[in-house]
């Protein structure tokens, strides 16, 4: 038996042997180029050598890219290759290969946790999201991301690399859901936590889910929704919503408000807030909606109030003082104006009230008193103007004296009397008439006769006995007129025959020694009178003596006596 023979080997082959009889191809891992003694050299690192007999280094395969041996030689398969650290294995067509590690799987040491079976990191921290090994290839996909997290997938990046749940940052951002959503900007009305949390800052606002955002569907009373009249959501508008204090001269009262409504005509609101609109105060009045300020409250017009109610939506609610009444001036037009005139003087009820304030009727509402005469409204000046009196009144009307004057003003009776209440005064009753404030006529002496005369009764005649006084008037006046009487005819006076004006004298043989209607009386037997007038029987003159009239009486002329 021979030892320690050596044989020159061929290429691939080798003999490690003391003792060989023939030689052996290089193992897997190794490799021999040459002919010669020399055993087997083991495949450098980061390549490997899966069979036996390499004849060349370049038999020796290269790992795949991103991959190597750690340092170490003569690797005899594909899986001596470890991907570096930032890299997993995965299988190309069957093929071994290294990804990229996507950038949500990588630890804080930079290793990709996809390398090892529990998707662990070193520190023992584990990665976001739940990964999924594809059976065929071993890639891994990011399917789904925990509350508070965005998905970001290989659909969405067109690079595997960039797979990662991408925490949403509080208290700038939500996400309402991780898997198809991306992480909104937290809008001012909600205080966010990165997540679905929902958290709004105004107490009793309403927040719904709508796709990927938080819709603000309704705020508490005394806010609206801010922006207005969102349709549709962008995330351009979905991060500006909020609820915000209804602005000046608007409010908003109901539990649930989108927008504020403006302030009712009698209300204002004068600051951005909350509030509701405040009552105008007390002798004031607003007539248009959305006042902002309590200066448009428009005070009432002067001796005028509000009666002390707040909160008057209309100009007509200031009511006049009651000793006057409302004048509207160019009624139904932009200049209409309001005013109180003060009552005249006959339109005042008894406790004061202007009975021109209750235009239905002009009643008196203290139940005791009414107004007198025809009081008619002067449509181009709003007053109202005395335009008739009943029988027994005096007109006191405008073109007399002052408005506040007109009045129909009672006849006094016994005192006075009026033929034309709407053009004459009382006139004072004469002493031949019983007057009772009105034009009734009621003679004192039965048989005169009285005449309208304008404004005055005027004495036409008298009965027999008496006479017209004052006497021969030719025109009337107020003085004279109340003068009027018959009289009884004077001494020396008398009138036979109605109707009398005038007393005519005693004819001669005749005399009237009386103030009274009786005619004259026939001067006595034997005696004469020979002129008229005779006011005394003295006037009566005898006869001469031893001569008489013949019994006769009236004698006129002493011519009618005889010698008896």
């Amino acid at each position: 038996m021979f030892t320690n023979i050596y044989v020159n080997t061929h290429q691939g082959e080798e003999c490690v042997l003391e003792v060989c009889e023939r030689c052996t191809p290089c193992a897997p891992g190794v490799y021999k180029g040459a002919m010669g003694t020399e055993t087997c050299s083991p495949c450098p690192a980061n390549t490997y050598r899966e069979t036996s007999g390499a004849t060349e280094l370049g038999n020796c395969v290269s790992c795949p890219a991103k991959s190597s041996t750690k340092g170490l030689t003569g690797r005899v398969s594909q899986q001596d290759c470890s991907c570096d650290m930032e890299y997993y294995a995965v299988s190309i067509n069957g093929a071994f290969a290294c990804s990229s590690c996507p950038r949500g799987a990588i630890c804080r040491n930079n290793q990709c946790a996809l390398r090892n079976a529990s998707l662990a990191c070193v520190d023992e921290t584990m990665i976001v999201g739940t990964w999924v090994q594809n059976s065929d290839s071993l890639e891994f996909d990011l399917t789904s991301c925990p509350a508070g997290y965005e998905l970001k997938s290989t659909l969405e990046q067109g690079s595997v690399d960039l797979q990662q749940c991408v925490k949403c940052l509080s208290p700038s951002a939500y996400i309402l859901r991780p898997n198809l959503d991306s992480c909104q900007t937290c809008p001012p009305g909600l205080d966010c936590r990165g997540d679905a949390t929902l958290a709004p800052k105004i107490e009793g606002s309403v927040w719904v889910e709508h796709g990927s955002f938080w819709k603000l569907d309704s705020c508490p009373a005394g806010y609206y929704v801010s922006p207005a009249g969102l349709v549709t959501l962008t995330a351009a508008t979905a991060q500006q919503q909020q609820c915000l204090p209804c602005e000046k001269g608007y409010e908003c009262v109901t539990a649930s408000c989108v927008t504020c409504t403006a302030c009712a005509p009698g209300f204002y609101k004068a600051a951005v807030s909350t509030e509701t609109c405040s009552p105008c105060p007390a002798n004031t009045y607003v007539e248009t909606v959305g006042s902002s300020a309590l200066s448009l409250c428009q005070v009432c017009q002067p001796k005028s109030s509000t009666l002390q109610k707040t909160g008057q939506s209309f100009r007509q609610a200031c009511v006049c003082d009651m000793d006057y009444y409302l004048i509207i001036s160019r009624k139904g037009t932009p200049d209409e104006v309001l005013s109180c005139q003060v009552c005249p003087r006959g339109a005042v009820c008894g406790d004061g009230e202007c009975a021109l304030r209750n235009t239905d009727n002009f009643t008196c509402t203290d139940g005791k008193s009414s107004i007198v005469g025809t009081w008619i409204l002067d449509n181009s000046t709003g007053q109202y103007k005395l335009t008739s009196c009943p029988a027994g009144y005096e007109m006191k009307t405008t073109a007399e004296s002052s408005a506040d004057l007109q009045q129909c003003l009672k006849c006094s009776s016994p005192s006075s009397y009026i033929l034309r209440p709407d053009i004459d005064e009382c006139q004072v009753c004469p002493p031949g008439l019983s007057c009772s404030g009105d034009a009734r006529l009621a003679p004192k002496i039965e048989g005169s006769v009285w005449v309208e005369h304008g404004s005055f009764w005027k004495l036409d005649s008298c009965p027999a006995g008496y006479y017209v006084s004052p006497a021969g008037l030719v025109t009337l006046t107020a003085a004279n007129a109340a003068q009027q009487q018959c009289l009884p005819c004077v001494k020396g006076e008398e009138c036979v025959t109605a109707p009398c004006a005038t007393c005519s004298p005693c004819q001669p043989g005749y005399y009237k020694a009386a103030v009274a209607t009786d005619p004259c009386m026939a001067c006595p037997a034997n005696t004469y009178r020979t002129i008229s007038g005779a006011t005394e029987l003295s006037n009566c003159i005898s006869c001469p003596e031893n001569a008489g009239t013949s019994l006769l009486t009236g004698a006129p002329i002493s011519q009618k006596s005889s010698l008896q």
